[in-house]
């Protein structure tokens, strides 16, 4: 086993059944690693308080104190925070995932484990972390004394080999922010050489996802000696955009002066877009991609806030489709999503960018016009709204032709709040099938 480190490192197991103790504790101590066992959380975090860990391999699934908990517990206590928590799970779920890594998880390893596979990711981490310490503790000596100088060289050489080595994306810049150094892992992960970044900005990797405070705000804080941690969005040479866990450590020289900053990028873009994915599904119909009613309901109490700041006026359109369930039972539920996905895009085309058209049922829509309060306005939107629902499409080879009946409730005249607003629309868009379907209907309360 060969980590970097100078005594064998002592790993922490957090399991509350003894067998996956002793299993694991036989793996790492074959290895040659120093081992110490908790069954529970509360059991952990009384141990580390005596005696921390290089690393610690923690069991999600656990009674009392979960793995998730006992993390953010961990991360609480002094010293605690810079050590590597992996978690250790038969779970797959993204969700879980998501969740371990905002806790302060570094890796996850599935169980049943493979002994090698496990054995490669602690001695990973243990160096990562070492590498970190040694590039602050040894960089700066570059400058120093002729012997301090040989010696920090020698570290150097050490670092270099696992700088060069990890799959971590790494750069160094001068004072003034002008690349002097990636590894491998940065010329892999951005597709740019060394040839071509060096001298530059790290502005060459500029998403465009980050305002320039944003940026002001991180030279501020890396010029003062502090140290920078976030989840940046960076663009590679080609186009492609990465998202990277950021760490970015000023370098200073015997005399404590900065001479130098050094970034260490972690690729979590698997992580970020399936973090992405999921609050998008959050906020969002799955079928049609409009927003849903949990969207909508927010949307729509801050449209009441503006309007009752700035006394003016609004829109609530309901719809529901007239002839919806004929084509579904005719053709199929795949047709009748077809068709769902069609009148989506075509009342999205007839309203402004800033306007609000949600699915909240099987063929229910809520429009929300923020800025559109007077009823002759709102009549124009309905009646395109209404032309284009009844324009015939076609499905494989059979044309389709629905219609709409709309409800319309004004803010305030029908209601000043979300849910007597949703009712009266939803009551006048009754008003209008009464009436023979395929028009709208403005609230007469």
């Amino acid at each position: 086993m060969e980590t970097g480190l100078p005594v064998p490192p002592l790993v922490m197991i957090v399991d509350d059944r003894p067998e996956n103790l002793q299993v694991l504790g036989s793996v790492l101590m074959n290895a040659g690693y120093d081992v110490i066992a908790a069954e529970s959380g509360k059991r952990a975090l009384h141990m580390v308080a005596a005696r921390l860990p290089n690393l610690i391999l923690l069991d999600v699934n656990m009674p009392d104190m979960d793995g998730f908990e006992t993390c953010l517990q961990l991360k609480k206590m002094l010293r605690v925070g810079e050590v590597p928590i992996i978690f250790l799970t038969a779970s797959t779920d993204t969700a879980d995932v998501l969740k371990g890594f905002a806790a302060g998880g570094v890796d996850y390893v599935a169980k049943p484990f493979n002994g090698v596979e496990l054995l490669a990711r602690i001695r990973n981490h243990l160096e990562l972390q070492q590498a970190r310490r040694l590039q602050q503790e040894h960089a700066a000596r570059l400058e120093s004394e002729i012997r301090i100088r040989q010696r920090a060289e020698t570290e150097l050489r050490k670092l270099s080999s696992v700088v060069d080595q990890t799959d971590d994306s790494i750069f160094i810049t001068n004072v003034q922010g002008e690349i002097q150094y990636v590894n491998p892992a940065f010329v892999r992960l951005t597709g740019y050489s060394i040839e071509e970044v060096f001298g530059q900005t790290p502005a060459i990797l500029n998403s465009g996802r980050h305002d320039a405070a944003y940026f002001e705000n991180m030279w501020r804080m890396i010029r003062s000696g502090e140290i920078f941690r976030d989840v940046v969005a960076n663009l590679g040479k080609d186009g492609r955009l990465i998202y990277v866990q950021k760490t970015i450590t000023p370098i200073r020289d015997s005399d404590g002066a900065i001479i130098s900053f050094a970034s260490i990028d972690k690729d979590v873009t698997e992580w970020r877009c399936a973090q992405e994915r999921i609050e998008f599904m959050a906020l969002h119909d799955n079928l049609t991609g409009l927003a849903n009613r949990v969207m909508l309901m927010d949307r729509l109490q801050h449209a009441i806030t503006s309007a009752l700041r700035r006394a003016s006026s609004f829109a609530l359109l309901f719809i529901d489709l007239d002839g919806f369930k004929p084509v579904n039972d005719r053709l199929g539920h795949d047709a009748g999503d077809a068709a769902l996905k069609e009148i989506a895009r075509r009342f999205v085309s007839c309203v402004r960018e800033n306007d609000t058209v949600a699915r909240v049922g099987g063929d229910e829509f809520v429009i929300l016009l923020e800025e559109s309060g007077q009823d002759s306005a709102v009549a124009d939107i309905a009646g395109k709204l209404l032309a284009r629902a009844g324009e015939p499409f076609l499905i494989g080879d059979a044309e389709c032709r629905l219609g709409a009946s709309i409800g319309i409730a004004l803010y305030p005249a029908h209601g000043q709040d979300a849910d007597n607003l949703l009712k009266n629309a939803d009551d006048a868009m009754y008003q209008a099938k009464y009436q023979g379907k395929n028009r709208f209907c403005i609230c007469a309360r």
